[in-house]
């Protein structure tokens, strides 16, 4: 019987040491708060009425691409009398001293807050496996928010593109309602003048005044000339009308390519996020005026170029005549 008692009054002892040496609280005790956007982690160890150790902070950032996680650890020390207890976190929190209760369960902190103001916050006991879980799920919160900032921007970018495929196919009908016509008055301007001129000469040639015939004649040539240049300047008015009516058929093809990405997204919307004031029939309407704009100036340009041509061929052909007048004269002049 006496080797029993030995081992009960020995483990009696330990026990009453323990406790008057005042390690009551096990080593490496957590302590954790977890909210919305930050993640605290305290763990303490206690030797008597000394605290050390670490406290690590977890926190939700802004960047460019949205929310990520930023770590913060930093040592501690403090003291504790009975439950009451005064952390030193060298200004980690704000203030170098935070004060507060502790208990095997809880630990209190009266935290300043950016208003100026107090809040007693509560860390509950955890361990690090506890921690780590907590630090996941905010992790998965940040995807989260990730996510919907990323098809908030997906969203935007698809309501801009729409409407600006819109308004460039409506600049180009603008800019195709500009072309109003070509001007080919040049044209018939320079008609007139080699008709007048071809007249003088016939009666010089008739007057057998050959060297005033000739003059006349140069005449000719030179109205047609400026017919040539005439002409190129035309050319360059139908280019630009074709590059306008190029560049209108591109943005129609634009508008066609950003409504299929459009209403794929619309379809698949569920937020309301994607704007809904854009129809397959407003669509329709910007072809349908697109179109005609073009046809349009297309047929401006048929016609001016046709009336161009006319004049072409008549001076063409009066400088011909001409030219066979003069040397059938010139034949006939007795040597």
């Amino acid at each position: 019987m006496k080797h029993r008692v030995l081992p009960v009054i020995l483990l009696t002892l330990i026990e009453m040491f323990l406790f008057f040496c005042g390690t009551t609280f096990a080593q490496n005790q957590g302590y954790l708060y977890v909210g919305r956007q930050e993640i605290a982690f305290f763990q303490i160890n206690r030797i008597r009425e000394r605290l050390n150790g670490v406290v690590q902070i977890i926190s939700l950032v802004d960047g460019y691409n949205g929310k990520s996680l930023a770590t913060k650890r930093h040592p501690l020390s403090g003291t504790i009398s009975g439950n009451d207890v005064s952390i030193n976190l060298g200004g980690f929190l704000s203030q170098s001293i935070v004060t507060g209760t502790y208990t095997t369960s809880r630990l209190n902190l009266s935290t300043p807050q950016q208003d100026g103001s107090i809040a007693i916050i509560t860390y509950k006991r955890s361990n690090v496996s506890q921690f780590n879980k907590a630090v996941s799920n905010l992790r998965i919160a940040a995807a989260r928010i990730n996510a919907q900032i990323a098809y908030q921007r997906y969203a935007t970018k698809i309501n801009q593109d729409i409407f600006d495929a819109f308004e460039a196919v409506k600049n180009q009908i603008d800019g195709l309602k500009n072309i109003k016509k070509f001007d080919i008055s040049p044209f018939e301007k320079e008609l007139k003048e080699m008709q007048k001129e071809e007249n003088e000469f016939l009666i010089s040639l008739r007057q057998n005044e050959l060297a005033d015939a000739k003059y006349k004649f140069s005449n000719l040539q030179y109205i047609k000339s400026s017919i040539s240049y005439d002409r190129n300047s035309l050319e360059y008015d139908f280019k630009n009308a074709k590059n306008v009516i190029n560049n209108s058929k591109e943005s129609l093809q634009g508008l066609n390519l950003v409504w299929n990405e459009y209403w794929v997204a619309l379809a698949k919307d569920n937020t309301g996020l994607i704007r809904r004031d854009i129809d397959k029939n407003l669509l329709s309407k910007y072809s349908e005026a697109l179109n005609l704009a073009v046809r349009e100036v297309g047929n401006l340009i048929i016609s001016a170029d046709a009336k161009a041509i006319d004049i072409e061929s008549q001076t063409n052909k009066i400088v011909s005549e001409a030219k066979i007048s003069l040397e059938e004269a010139e034949k006939r002049k007795p040597n």
